[in-house]
């Protein structure tokens, strides 16, 4: 026999919807656009190429709220569970300590107003200790089978999070204190999570049925591609300081994906060196396996510029 655990309603909290800091902070660059004088709103004054190649290193606390197919026929969880998904989360999480491997790589080419961007982020991290929050039965609407307070022994979660975006932008600003570009492209992002849980018991209903079993092993994973617009730009505060910043919001296999980064860098002869903070989040809707994940945290990089 099963050893039970408890059965209860459950309403979902809907993920925060955080458009609107970038609407304020696009509108905050909008405003410094149109402020700047007019003469000053030129092109760059050369037609030859530049090129600009950032290796980085960031370091983001991971939040990540996920949701697991689970039972049904074949698949992870076998054919003799109830068929739903199991919710977990990450989180917050110094992934630093639990890294296995990161990538990170950004290249710029510009040609007169005109540049593309390129930015690739890789992350592999394990031993995460996550939680099982609860189950939902496939169809079951808002009802869903909680776990209680210590009834999970121990969930390790691995996570792999390769993030590809690529931008075609344009010069909207450039004098000798600020420019401003127009930003709009792609971001392509391979997510992939896999979770082992260690329950006290067996989740079942009410009437025994076999939700989910006390321990386990699953994967899953989501590819989603969205298209972005924004904004990128730097403010000079003298001939070696400045503020470099972006924003850029989109949507498209998701709910809702979007970035803002913000620091100081120092230039020197050969280029530049940035300390940063940067912030990405990407919110699906409840069906989906990452229904929210989000990555923030300082970011170190040098720009060699040829």
């Amino acid at each position: 026999m099963h050893r039970f655990v408890s059965y209860a309603p459950a309403h979902r909290v809907r993920p925060p919807f955080r458009a609107t800091v970038f609407t304020v902070l696009l509108t905050l660059v909008a405003v410094l656009a149109l402020s700047a004088p007019r003469a000053a709103r030129a092109a760059a004054d050369t037609d030859e190429w530049s090129f600009a190649l950032t290796p980085y290193v960031w370091l983001p606390t991971i939040n990540a709220k996920l949701n697991f197919p689970y039972g049904g026929s074949g698949g992870d969880g076998g054919g003799i569970h109830l068929p739903g998904f199991i919710q977990s989360e990450i989180g917050p999480n110094q992934y630093l300590t639990k890294l296995n491997f990161a990538l990170m790589l950004n290249g710029v080419a510009r040609r007169g107003p005109w540049s593309v961007n390129g930015d690739f982020v890789g992350v592999w991290a394990s031993g995460l200790g996550g939680t099982v929050r609860g189950f939902t039965p496939a169809g079951g609407g808002q009802v869903q089978i909680p776990v209680g307070a210590g009834v999970d022994h121990g969930t390790d979660l691995k996570l792999t999070a390769e993030l590809w975006t690529v931008t075609g932008g344009y010069e909207l600003v450039r004098n000798d204190r600020f420019s401003l570009d127009a930003l709009a492209g792609i971001r392509y992002a391979h997510l992939k999570a896999t979770m082992d849980w260690h329950l006290s018991a067996d989740l079942v209903l009410p009437d025994q049925t076999l939700a989910v079993s006390r321990s386990g092993t699953i994967t899953a994973g989501r590819d989603p591609l969205d298209a972005i617009v924004g904004g990128r730009g730097r403010y000079a505060i003298d001939d070696h300081w400045s503020i470099p910043y972006q924003a850029d919001i989109g949507a498209g296999d998701t709910k809702l994906d979007w970035e803002v980064f913000t620091g100081v860098s120092y230039a020197f002869s050969w280029g530049d060196v940035s300390l940063l903070y940067r912030h990405l989040a990407i919110e699906e809707d409840k069906g989906k396996v990452f229904t929210h994940l989000s990555l923030g945290g300082p970011v170190l990089g040098a720009t060699f510029r040829f």
